[in-house]
């Protein structure tokens, strides 16, 4: 299976991610755009922006790096977490960065490695999100994002650029150097009467191709590889679900919730302590996992991604603090978003610090109810990744 199973010509590709406004007021004072240079920004920077709008911004020197910078990140629809432990130091190593590539005559190789050097003392920017540098900022147009898309495509259809995906999916952030180039040039192989056909014309319109939409066909067929290849593993670790046919008006979505609570009383036999039953639903698509030791733990099913967040009183508040250093620098396909002065709610009430981590799924709450177990799959994953690292102040 290839995109050209699916195109006859690169897909179209419009206005992508957020709009940059947020981003632009999450600046510094002094790197706010004024109104003049708003102006500069398509309909002011309200809307999401093409990717032909974002390069001709990024190209543009007399527009502030950090302006470029945010609508980068918008563009790419950034966590705002990672977005901001990014500009922690005041956005001086972003806007080195971003200066030193648009004023680079070298080649997408040495660009790269100068790219991944930076990001390794910049908390929040990872290879996903430095490859969008890369391509928006240089003065050529050649080197390509490098995303969990781009990179699973890579791995479907070029095993032999060496492109490999952590265990979530995610481009190796170890990648090097002489992968990144050879990724780029056999997007560029792909050109031509003698690759996909006349309709590909340069390497970043087989990169869009390889992106293709949300709900494009190529997209699609890639989650569905993916999870052909990931439902046997899901299958030996899914525990059966206690029978729930009586139980309310939503009995299959709670058989989802039991399946989910027997996951993590097993992980609590391992030595995870968590309460005795994991409580019930809020609303058919929330379940409060547990609440204790001033930390409450709940997911969060919506359309189109499964949330798993953790809820902090004062009385975790240092533990807040060390998972907000610890997560802040990952880029694992999940969006990490942080926040305090949360009202919090179901078992946890009053004012609270919140970390969300949150996967794309395949429908959310929409999908099929024969969809649902592997739904509560990504849910498990979601909250092992932050279990793993509550697990040593939660256990007995």
């Amino acid at each position: 299976m290839t995109p050209t199973d699916f195109f006859t010509a690169p897909p179209e590709q419009g206005p992508v991610g957020r709009s940059p406004q947020r981003y632009l007021d999450e600046l510094g004072e002094a790197h706010r755009p004024d109104a003049a240079q708003r102006k500069r920004i398509p309909h002011g920077g309200t809307k999401p922006l093409t990717r032909e709008q974002v390069r001709d911004l990024c190209r543009d020197t007399k527009l502030p790096p950090l302006t470029a910078y945010a609508c980068i990140m918008a563009w790419g629809g950034r966590d705002f977490g990672n977005y901001r432990r990014s500009l922690e130091d005041g956005g001086e190593r972003i806007g080195r960065l971003i200066g030193n590539l648009r004023a680079s005559t070298a080649n997408r190789l040495a660009d790269f490695k100068t790219a991944q050097k930076a990001a390794r003392s910049i908390p929040g920017l990872g290879l996903s999100f430095y490859t969008k540098l890369l391509f928006f900022l240089r003065e050529e147009p050649d080197a390509y994002i490098l995303d969990q898309w781009t990179a699973k495509s890579a791995v479907v259809l070029f095993p032999e650029t060496g492109v490999q995906l952590t265990v979530i999916g995610l481009p190796d952030p170890d990648t090097t150097g002489p992968t990144y180039d050879a990724f780029c040039s056999r997007l560029e192989a792909c050109c031509g009467p003698d690759g996909w056909g006349p309709a590909w014309g340069t390497g970043e319109e087989v990169e869009k191709t390889l992106f293709d939409s949300p709900t494009g066909p190529w997209r699609q067929w890639l989650k569905s590889h993916w999870e052909a290849l990931e439902r046997p593993r899901r299958v030996a670790r899914r525990t059966s679900s206690a029978g729930n046919s009586d139980e309310g008006s939503e009995p299959a979505l709670r058989a989802v919730a039991e399946a989910i609570k027997t996951r993590y009383l097993q992980m609590a036999e391992q030595g995870l302590a968590i309460p005795d039953g994991c409580g019930g639903f809020a609303k058919p698509n929330r379940l409060h996992v547990c609440a204790r030791r001033a930390i409450q733990f709940q997911f969060i099913l919506n359309r189109g991604e499964v949330r798993a967040q953790l809820f902090f009183q004062k009385d975790g508040v240092s533990l807040y603090d060390r998972l907000v250093e610890t997560l802040h620098p990952a880029d694992d396909g999940r969006r990490h978003d942080f926040g305090q002065g949360i009202t919090g709610n179901g078992p946890m009430q009053g004012i609270t610090r919140q970390i969300s981590l949150t996967a794309e799924v395949s429908g959310g709450y929409d999908s099929p109810e024969a969809e649902w177990p592997a739904i509560a799959e990504s849910a498990v994953e979601a909250m092992a990744t932050l279990f793993q690292f509550l697990e040593p102040h939660l256990t007995r």
